[in-house]
Formats: structure tokens, sequence, C-alpha cells
């Protein structure tokens, strides 16, 4: 009995500790995450498009200052039948040292690691390309280079070298590297941090980190920063510099999947001082002034021939020429909402109508925009007496999401009127509803205590 009680205290006690370890890494902060995910090997500091300031390969041994951005982009190299320096790591390397340590200054932002480097795969690279350079027939180099050479020149004279080089030469060294190392920075997340590096008979050198804020953040990244201001206000400027075409700055860009739910974005950013750039709209947090419900996003539809709830608005009023503006989110928004509407490019491409033709069809037309109420299966009148703009375009503040068309305020009839009521506020009629509920119930509730005292009297 007590052999089966101790397995099975075994078995649970293995079952815990499993379960604890599953459950602390998928409860590591985002960044931390992010950083083991996408550099498992380490944090680059090679010459690339993520970091300023860096330079790859071997590094004199001196102060560095680097700044890592982690923008979300991708780049593309050509082939060349040169010969490159090509350094096969992505970390800093240091020649020529001994019992080499590192030490960070802040571990909850980076650690480092030190070890050895041989630059094989450099001599690999070296030794493959002139031993290809060499086999190659004057036909085959011609040919290889898109050249028309009469003779083929040595591989060196190829590379414009006054003579032929070892591959230690040709990667810069005077003799061949010996104590080679590696410096390996591991990042966990946002914020400055310096790298100490100590070697034997020199002095300590600092590599000097800024992880800056990432532009195009993924919505878990920007709640983690949003929610952690005071940890994250080194990295967060007034604005990064970052502008849109009109002129228009902002802190940071979010990048959403289609129709995401962006709530608990809004609502944590409600109040603050920073500008996000949400699927090509600026929201200053400063001008959210109330929560939104969940399912909120600003992804919207807008379309000649299709709608969610075109049926039901064609029943309900007879359109030309009609635009339908679908948000996929329904209800009052966190802030008001300015959308511009294309209306000549949607004439052009619906009726094949040429910019001229489209030119003068919209000069003094005028527009109105018409809101569909689920709640009453009525359309309302929201916005009349609309202009386009010299280029076509129509700009409409929204204060609320919901199904809308755009129509010629004189190509628009009501169907059956009777049925249909106009208004000037998209929410007038729903709220009408919640206000008329709240009065009914307010005077049951008041019937209620009056039969119920009466009955307390008579007992009495």
């Amino acid at each position: 009995m007590k052999k089966i009680l101790l397995f099975g205290l075994i078995v649970f006690s293995f079952m815990f500790i499993n379960t604890s370890s599953v459950v602390n890494a998928e409860s590591k902060p985002y960044w931390e995450r992010y950083f083991d995910e996408k550099y498992p090997n380490g944090l680059h500091s090679t010459d690339n498009h993520d970091c300023e300031g860096c330079s790859g390969g071997n590094s004199q041994w001196k102060d560095i200052e680097r700044t890592f951005r982690l923008e979300e982009v991708g780049g593309s190299g050509n082939s060349t039948p040169y010969l490159e320096a090509i350094y096969f790591t992505e970390n800093t390397i240091f020649n020529n040292v001994e019992e080499v340590s590192v030490k960070s200054s802040d571990e909850s932002i980076m650690t480092a690691e030190v070890k050895p480097y041989d630059f094989s795969k450099e001599k690999e690279n070296f030794n493959k390309y002139v031993e290809e350079y060499n086999k190659r027939s004057l036909e085959e180099f011609n040919k290889w280079i898109g050249g028309d050479y009469s003779s083929k020149p040595t591989w060196w004279e190829f590379h414009n070298l006054e003579k032929e080089e070892t591959w230690w030469e040709f990667y810069g060294f005077d003799t061949e590297p010996v104590n080679a190392v590696q410096v390996i920075t591991h990042a966990k997340d946002l914020g400055n941090v310096t790298l100490t590096v100590s070697a034997k008979n020199k002095s300590d050198i600092h590599i000097n980190w800024k992880m800056r804020i990432v532009d195009y953040l993924k919505q878990e990244g920007a709640l983690q920063i949003l929610n952690n201001l005071e940890r994250y206000k080194d990295v967060i400027p007034g604005s990064t510099g970052d502008f849109l075409s009109n002129g228009e700055d902002y802190t940071f860009s979010v990048k959403l999947d289609k129709n995401e739910d962006i709530s608990a974005l809004i609502n944590s950013l409600k109040g603050k001082d920073i500008k996000v750039l949400i699927n090509g709209y600026v929201l200053n947090g400063k001008d959210i002034t109330s929560n939104v419900n969940k399912g909120f996003t600003y992804d919207y539809s807008i379309s000649m021939d299709t709608s969610i709830n075109k049926d039901k608005i064609n029943s309900l009023v007879e359109l030309k020429d009609a635009i339908y503006v679908d948000f996929v989110y329904h209800g009052v928004l966190p802030t008001p909402y300015n959308l511009s509407i294309d209306v000549g490019y949607y004439m052009r491409s619906q009726y094949n109508k040429n910019e001229e033709e489209v030119k003068q069809y919209l000069k003094d037309k005028k527009f109105t925009l018409l809101y569909y109420n689920q709640d009453t299966n009525r359309m309302e009148v929201v916005k009349e007496n609309l202009v386009v703009n010299e280029n076509g375009k129509l700009n409409i503040t929204f204060d609320h999401f919901s199904s809308y068309v755009l129509v010629p305020s004189d190509d628009y009839k009501m169907v059956n009127t009777s049925n249909n009521v106009t208004s000037n506020n998209a929410q007038t009629s729903s709220m009408d509803i919640v206000l008329y509920s709240v009065l009914a119930v307010s005077s049951l509730v008041g019937i209620v205590y009056i039969i119920v005292s009466k009955k307390r009297r008579k007992i009495a």
C-alpha cells in the first residue's frame, strides 16, 4: 500500500512540475516571447535593417553604440559573381583576446554570453569561391559575370587587388585570427541597456544598446507597453518621427488581422497622451473618453454592389448610384471617426466613366448619408447636403458604426414612409427604446409598490 501511495505521489509531482513549466512558458511577457521566437540564437548585431550603428563580423576593441528598432520589414538580396567578406555569425566578434567576460547592466532587458569563434565558415566561403572561379573557362567566366573579357583575369585582379590574398587578408586581418570570440546577446525586453565586456590585459569596453519601440506592433505588444508606461517611458518618445503622407505624426503602429477585436487596445489607450496608427487611422488616446465593448474594430467595407443589409435597405428606400458603407462593429465609438469616401473612384469603376465625366457628374452634386437602424428596421437620415472635395472625395465623421448608404440627394426615395422615420442622429431610435424601457420598468415597480403597501395596511 505504501509503495502504491509513493508511486502515486511521484507521478503527481512529475505532472505538476511539467504543467507548471508549460504555464510558466506561456505566461512569459510578450517581448520575452517575441525575442525567443524571432531571435532564438541571439539578437542580430550585424549591419541589417533592424539595427542602427551595427557592424558585422570582426569589431575593434572600443565602445559601441547600437539602436535596435525591430521594424517588421523584409529585405531581399541579389546574387553576385563577386566574392564578399561575409561573416557567418550575426553576433559581435573580437579577435586575439583572452579571458573574455560580459556583464549586463539590466538582465531584465538583455543578457549576454561569450563563445569561441573559429572562422571556419568564412574560410570555406573564400576557398569555395576561388576554386569555382579558377575552374571556369573564359567563355563560362564571361557568361557568369555578363562581361566580354578577351582573356580571363585572376580572381584577385578581378577584385582590383594588388596581389593574391589569403582568406584572412581578404577579410581584413594582418595574420590568421587566433583566440577569437563572439559576444551573443539575448534580448528579453525593450529599454536601454549596457553590456560591459572585459578581457585580459585590456580596458573594459561597453556595448550600449537602445532597444527602441517597434514600428508595427502586434496588439499584444502594444498592450504590454500601454499597460506599463512607466516601465517603457525611455523607449516611447513624444513621436517616433514617423509621418503619414498628410504630415500627421504618430508614436507607433499596430498591425492587425482582418476584423481583429481591438477593444482591449482602445480601452488601454484611453486617456493616454499617445498617438497610435491603426489601419491607416491615427487615434490619440487623449481623445478617448469612454470604453468600447468586446468585438470593437475599425474595419469596414465600401461597395456599390454588396452590403450585409443591402436587401433590407433596398426594401426601405429606392436608391440610385448608391454607395454602401458597412462597419464590422455596430455600436457607439470611443471618439468620432473620420472616413474619406472616394466617390469619384466608385463612379468610375462602377459605370466605366472617365475622369471628365465623373468630374461633371459630381459638380454641384449633393449627397445624403442614410443609416439603417436594425432595431427598428427603418432608414434614418444622418447627414444631408454633403459635397465632395476637389479630389472627388467625401469626408464624413461618424460617432456610431453600423450599415450606411450614401446616395445623391435627388436620387433616392423612401418606400412606405409610414414605416420609416428620418432622424439626424443615428443613435436616436435606439436611445428612445432604452428610455421607454426604463420608464416602463420604473412604472411597473411603482405599481407593485403601491399594491404591496395597500395590502400591508389592510393586514395591520
